[in-house]
Order: C-alpha cells, then structure tokens, then sequence
C-alpha cells in the first residue's frame, strides 16, 4: 500500500466496529497506532460500526470490519477493496474467507469458570443475550467447563439494555433466588453493571455473596462501576495493530 503525503493522497481505510463499547475503542485505537507509525493513512471511522456501514459512493484502499452477519459481509466485500475481518463470529457460509484477527470466544469463557473454581466457588451463574450466536458459544463454554468440573451453571437472559434503576425487576429477584455465594459471568461490561446494580438493590454484598466477573474489558464502564467490575483482558488494541498489518502487507 503507497504513504502518501498529502491528505487527499493518503490511503483511506474505513474502521467499521462500534465505538459505544471498550472491545470497539481498543480495535480502532490500535489502529490508529498502527497508522500513525506505518503512515500516514486517513481514518474513516464510523461510530455506531458495521450496522451503520458507509456512505453511498465510498472509495477507499480498505476496510477493518466486524463482519457480523452475512448482509454485512456482502455489502463490505462487495466494495471490491482489502478488507480484514475483526469479528469473533464465524461465517462458514462466506467464501472466500477474508483474513481474521479475533480473541478465541470459547477460551475466555474456559478461563472465567478456571478463574472461580480456582477460588472455591461451587455455585455458577451466567448473564448475557441468549439468542446470539456468539455469546451462546461463549456461555458453551463456560458451562462445558464447569461439567467438568462436575459443577452447573444457572442462565439469565439479559439483553443490551441496563435494568432500569430503583424498580423491581426479574434480574433483582432472580439474584436474591441464587445459591450462595455466587460467581457470576457476563458477556460484557453492560451486563455486567446491570448485575451490579441489582445486586445493590437487591441488598447483596459483592464480592462476599456475589461475584461479578465480565467476559471482555471495558475500561471504561469497569472503572465507572462500583465495586469495580472485574474483567477478562482480550487485548483488543493488539487485535486492532493486527489487522492493520494485514491490511497493509
């Protein structure tokens, strides 16, 4: 790929992940890393990711994507430019298969149960969207790992959404009905402080009754979490740096 000097000569490479979670930020921080040391290359970055996709005309030298579903990955592929892969969700049907750089979902979900059995835990809970399919293989396995064990895992099918503050909710009632103490997994951060919430409305010590593990860091929402939420660290700036390399070479 040519360094140019001028901006309307630079390489244009568009960077489709949500910016709204810790996972997205890291993916183009990482990028912009890479750039910044490899280019000048000019950045299109679009906040609300692949879903939004890009503007009708868009002609650039390539494209960092989340290719989330199969509607997505034509319309991406379809631009006819490099295009490397960023997201954990495995498309068999997609071929030919572009380059993929991602974090092993079923790893992280393997090492959050290692993670409480190794401190004693023997009551398991796991919070996050049952209908996707990658958080179900993430959930997988988390309990696959803790049969094992010869342990079972309790399932909440909480969606995106926060709970909403100072009313009753399923999640609260669900909670208080756990065996405890609790080690609890969630697919992400904003799972993850939904728990905490109920969890402090429901009148539940943490760590001592229930502790609150998220399945990928966000810095950001874990930090503003009080206590602070505890996370898996997938290292998502490297998975951006990655994909630029590819990208370029």
């Amino acid at each position: 790929m040519p360094t140019h000097t001028t901006i309307t000569q630079q390489p244009l490479i568009a960077v489709l992940v949500p910016a709204s979670t810790g996972w997205g930020r890291g993916i183009i921080s990482g990028v912009a890393a890479y750039a910044n040391r490899h280019g000048p290359w000019h950045l299109y970055v679009e906040p609300e990711g692949e879903r939004r996709g890009l503007p009708h005309g868009w002609q650039g030298d390539g494209v960092i994507a989340r290719l989330s579903t199969p509607a997505v990955s034509k319309a991406i592929l379809g631009l006819g430019c490099p295009v490397v892969n960023v997201s954990g969700i495995e498309l068999e049907a997609l071929q030919p298969q572009p380059p993929r750089v991602s974090y092993d979902l079923r790893a992280t979900g393997t090492l959050a149960a290692e993670h409480f059995l190794d401190r004693g835990f023997r009551h398991f809970a796991y919070v996050g969207p049952p209908k996707l399919s990658y958080v179900r293989e993430h959930r997988e396995a988390f309990t696959t790992a803790l049969e094992r064990a010869g342990q079972t895992c309790h399932l909440h099918g909480l969606g995106a959404g926060l709970e909403i503050a100072g009313r009753p909710s399923r999640l609260v009632e669900w909670l208080q009905a756990l065996p405890k103490p609790v080690g609890v997994l969630t697919w992400a951060a904003i799972q993850g402080r939904s728990v905490i919430d109920a969890c402090r409305r429901a009148g539940l010590f943490m760590p001592e009754d229930v502790a609150v593990l998220s399945g990928v860091d966000d810095p950001l929402l874990c930090e503003a979490s009080q206590p602070q939420l505890s996370a898996i660290a997938v290292n998502a700036e490297q998975i951006g740096e990655t994909a630029a390399e590819l990208l370029h070479h």
